[in-house]
């Protein structure tokens, strides 16, 4: 479970240094100590800058630094000024958006009711995407309290918008039984939904040794002369300072000779004149108040620890955080017997009824007359507060969470949609409009074919309109019943669409398709992971010059494009790398048609994002089909023929020649009647050859018959002629075989071996061999097949049933719905599309270029891609590409070196600019002679944990490398070896480069 903890309770100026963001701070850190195997992040908030890195040096013992986001929104954004409005409700979208990039399992908001006169934003499905949250509850007393606290109307509206988030949280943490119920009660909330996970105090309340000298200056410090009273908290009208200092000043005169009261806490400039105007009007003069103002933590516990009395007037309280830290410094303490305060102090003996001044007045008294009773209090104090400890209470949170996780992983899985059952509601009463893009019949294309079927029955739940590049729309259905529109309309109409589906294969028909998703991501149907082979095939003959080294550097980095520079690699590479994951981190959603594409997705692009693709199995409607023996008739055969057929394009990948090969030592080769046909075009290459070979010098060469390219009509004919159908696979690259779905939708009979995709096929639909099979059990399978009709007309019946149940075109529309609506609300890059529109649609006078342009920016300093840490290498200092610039040869070969050895992470080249750091790809192009691509200089995008090597420290602004480290979370490591070269490639030193790719190399590592 990945657990992000929002904790601008520890940032915003009302909370940090109060009860609320101490308690945010010890609970964080008790949560991360018994998270056990969650993923944990934390989330901090860039509108409080002079916070961040405390923060992260205080968190850096629990979590690496890729693990602290930082995210940006424009501001001011404090809610009660109306000026702020577009602001604010923006800032709640881009917040909402930046947490929706983490892909968090739980959500937790330390301090939800903030941000009404600060710049802290907090909020819960604002945008209407709920991700599963949790809210720590301290209290309703503003609610409670109403008259006294929400006295204006827009106090009012800030509060109960915030009560609408609260209720939306799937999980309150109360920090007092007071509280839970208070929470239960007063927002009508399930008991289950609100959990007690008390509260406890920092290790550095606890009774501890100081000089004496060291105590006098402390005292000295805040104008304590005299034994004193104190109190800490804050001065709202609850706290009941009025009542407490009207209550002192009743205290008999010899008391109040002896003592001061401490009122130890931020008091503003008003309200101080107003309690030491209340004071003297009780007759206290004016060394019995002190008013220390605000006291830092270092200062609190001694603090409490020399006072003769700590007194906790309040009225209402969610917890009383200051009891239990006086308690814990071994004071005597008093407080009221409302709210949360009894079960916090757990002695009767201890209470005082707060609005009656003279119970207040008689209690205090009593203690500091009484001196037994005063060492009972603390002896109790000591052992209650050891009743309270943050590990305790970091557990509870943990298994709350835990809880929830479990429940929503249970719907989720009982919806996913490779399980029973589909959704069968529609989403709205009102169709999405849906751009559905992808080649069409006549082109010629499985994924043409495919599309056919599937567009009339995705029509069901989406108004779709055909985005196509092609002259001619073979298909009446298509023609007659939809809008089929080209590239360019598209692009100048992306914006009526709710949903873009893509559709990619491993062809080129699907060219026109790569301009359009790089313009505008959407939805991709991936038929093939691996998309190299049309990629090179375009750009090398120049159809589409660039594309394919420019996927390749996208995808794979550097290694990729540096081997592709040998022609003779090219082979391999295209075999090697698949490319698609260039567009699939781009994309609003991925679907895929088995469940080991999503294998190869985690190999490829992590556990992370893979896990977010969904399964929708290959669709096919069942055939018309005709009458066997009138297909053989027009294929020339006889009708007692014994017919088996290999369909699809030939070449290694198929295992043609094995299967051939089993033939030949079958009892089918010398068997008259019994012939074998591939269907399909013959390899152009040496394998094609080696083929025809192998055919000629069969025994059974004239029962053999290699088709050559089959239309669909004559690929039909054979469907409808065979008596079984082969169909063997090696090296899958991810695609879902159509021929195989074909056979088993004609009803044949099919020997498969399980590799890739057809391992996920049931078994008692096809005769299945192991993936890497032997000859001897091709052989086998042929003449088992052969011998036996009974176990043929089975299969073909079981193949043919599943098809109707499992692929029927209505079903895997629905599935291919519920997929696409799922991922518009869950995948963050399909979430930014509604966030942007939703930022557009708020209501306001106007709004300034400058917000528009510093949202913007915020919003993709925001985006985390889920990615390996970035090592970013800073060669030139200005934008100029000048010769003088260029690496020697003998660097240029060592900085190759280093980068083809690298087995984790990415290196990036960068250069300063005067807007900032730009990646250097031009000067790596040229440096490295790589093939031409349409690559840019663009802005880095840094994510927490990336690395920046600097070679030289006087060319890079401290100003923005503190930037760096503190908003991004950027590791910047300067070079040891030489403050005048380093990564700063100007220099010819082959030796110092040398030793600064090793040293590189095992920062990386490390």
């Amino acid at each position: 479970m990945r657990i992000v903890i929002d904790l601008q309770a520890c940032q915003s100026t009302g909370s940090r240094h109060r009860g609320i963001g101490r308690y945010s701070l010890s609970l964080a850190k008790a949560m991360l100590e018994n998270a056990k195997d969650h993923d944990c992040r934390l989330l901090l908030s860039g509108l409080f800058p002079e916070t961040i890195a405390d923060l992260q040096r205080t968190f850096a013992a629990y979590l690496p630094p890729e693990k602290i986001h930082v995210w940006q929104a424009a501001q001011p954004v404090a809610e009660l000024l109306p000026e702020n409005h577009w602001r604010c409700r923006t800032a709640e979208l881009v917040r909402e958006q930046a947490l929706a990039e983490l892909r968090p399992d739980m959500v937790h908001v330390t301090s939800l009711f903030e941000g009404s006169g600060d710049n802290a934003v907090g909020s819960i499905a604002a945008n209407g995407n709920a991700l599963p949250s949790a809210v720590t509850l301290y209290d309703l007393i503003p609610l409670v309290y109403k008259k006294q606290y929400l006295t204006t109307e827009a106090q009012q509206d800030w509060y109960y918008r915030k009560l609408i988030s609260a209720k939306r949280a799937d999980l309150l943490l109360a920090i007092s039984e007071a509280t839970r119920q208070e929470g239960i009660d007063y927002l009508e909330l399930s008991p289950e939904k609100v959990v007690n996970i008390s509260s406890a105090v920092d290790p550095q309340f606890t009774v501890r040794s100081a000089s004496d000298e060291s105590m006098l200056a402390l005292r000295q410090r805040y104008g304590l002369l005299k034994p004193y009273v104190m109190y800490t908290g804050g001065i709202d009208l609850r706290k009941n300072i009025d009542g407490l200092i009207e209550a002192y000043a009743a205290l008999p005169g010899h008391l109040r000779q002896q003592h001061q009261l401490a009122i130890v806490c931020s008091v503003q400039a008003h309200d101080r004149e107003r309690l030491l105007a209340l004071a003297a009007r009780y007759g206290l003069a004016e060394q019995d108040l002190v008013l220390t103002g605000f006291v830092p933590d270092h200062d609190l516990p001694l603090l409490y620890q020399e006072c003769k009395l700590f007194v906790f007037p309040s009225w209402h309280e969610g917890f009383g955080l200051p009891a239990l830290e006086a308690m814990s410094c071994g004071v005597p303490v008093i407080a009221a017997n409302t709210s949360s305060l009894p079960e916090v102090l757990g002695c009767q003996d201890a209470l005082f009824d707060p609005r009656s001044i003279e119970a207040i007045t008689g209690k205090m008294t009593q203690v500091l007359s009484d001196t037994q009773f005063a060492g009972f209090l603390r002896e109790h104090g000591l052992q209650q507060a050891r009743q309270f400890s943050w590990d305790a209470s970091g557990k509870k949170a943990i298994a709350a969470f835990e809880q929830v996780y479990a429940q929503t992983d249970k719907m989720k899985r009982t919806s996913l949609l490779d399980k029973q059952p589909f959704l069968s509601a529609p989403v709205s009463t009102q169709k999405p409009r849906c751009a559905y893009i992808s080649p069409l019949p006549a082109i010629a294309s499985g994924i043409a074919d495919y599309s056919a079927e599937l567009i009339p029955a995705l029509a069901e739940h989406y108004e779709m309109t055909l985005i196509a590049s092609q002259d001619n729309v073979a298909d009446n259905w298509l023609r007659a019943g939809f809008q089929i529109k080209d590239a360019d309309w598209f692009a100048q109409n992306r914006a009526k669409f709710d949903r873009v589906l893509y559709h990619f294969g491993n062809s080129p028909a699907h060219l026109y398709m790569y301009a359009l998703f790089d313009r505008f991501p959407g939805t991709i149907v991936l038929h093939d992971f691996f998309l190299g082979d049309s990629l090179a095939y375009v750009d090398l003959n120049d159809i589409a010059p660039g594309l394919w080294t420019k996927l390749m550097y996208e995808a794979h980095a550097y290694p990729a494009i540096l081997a592709q520079r040998a022609a003779e690699s090219h082979l391999d590479l295209i075999r090697r790398y698949p490319c698609s994951p260039a567009l699939t981190l781009r994309a609003d959603g991925v679907i895929v048609h088995s469940n080991y594409s999503k294998t190869l997705a985690t190999q490829w692009i992590g556990a992370e994002p893979a896990s977010q693709w969904q399964v929708v199995p290959h669709l096919r409607r069942l055939p018309h089909r005709q009458n066997k023996a009138e297909a053989r008739t027009l294929l020339g055969l006889d009708q007692d023929a014994f017919l088996v057929c290999a369909f699809g394009m030939l070449g290694p990948t198929k295992l043609n020649q094995e299967l051939m090969q089993a033939w030949d030592a079958s009892t089918l080769a010398h068997a008259e009647n019994c012939h074998l046909v591939f269907v399909g075009q013959n390899d152009s290459g040496s394998y094609g050859a080696e083929l025809g070979a192998m055919l000629n010098d069969s025994p059974a060469q004239d029962r053999i018959k290699i088709t050559g390219y089959a239309d669909l009509d004559l690929y039909r004919t054979y469907l409808q002629a065979a008596d079984l159908a082969v169909q063997l696979r090696t090296q899958s690259r991810g695609e879902s075989s159509g021929t195989v779905v074909d056979c088993m939708a004609y009803g044949l009979p099919l020997i498969i071996n399980r590799n890739g995709a057809m391992a996920e096929l049931r078994e008692d639909v096809a005769y299945g061999l192991e993936d890497q099979f032997s000859l001897t059990a091709l052989q086998t399978a042929l003449e088992q097949m052969f011998g036996d009709p009974e176990m043929r007309e089975r299969l073909g019946a079981q193949a043919h049933a599943y098809i109707a149940q499992s692929r029927d075109p209505a079903r895997i529309a629905l599935a291919y719905r519920d997929a696409i609506e799922h991922q518009s609300q869950s995948v963050a890059n399909a979430l930014m599309h509604q966030t942007l529109r939703q930022i557009a649609a708020i209501e306001t006078t106007s709004v300034s270029e400058q917000d528009w342009r510093i949202t913007a920016q915020a919003l993709a300093h925001n985006k985390t891609i889920a990615r390996a840490p970035v090592i970013h290498l800073l060669v030139a200092d200005t934008n100029a590409d000048s010769i003088e610039q260029n690496l020697s040869t003998e660097a240029r070969s060592l900085v190759e070196s280093v980068l083809c050895q690298l087995d984790a992470g990415r290196i990036e080249f960068v250069k300063t600019s005067p807007l900032g750091l730009r990646y250097a790809r031009r000067w790596a192009w040229r440096n490295f002679a790589l093939r031409d691509a349409p690559v840019s200089d663009d802005l880095v995008h840094f994510q927490a944990g990336d690395y920046l090597f600097v070679g030289q420290h006087e060319i890079f602004d401290e100003t923005k490398l503190a930037s760096l480290t503190e908003q991004a979370g950027v590791r910047v490591v300067f070079d040891t070896i030489s403050d005048a070269h380093a990564l700063h490639f100007t220099g010819r030193d082959s030796d110092l480069i040398q030793q600064l790719m090793n040293q590189m190399m095992n920062q990386l590592r490390t």
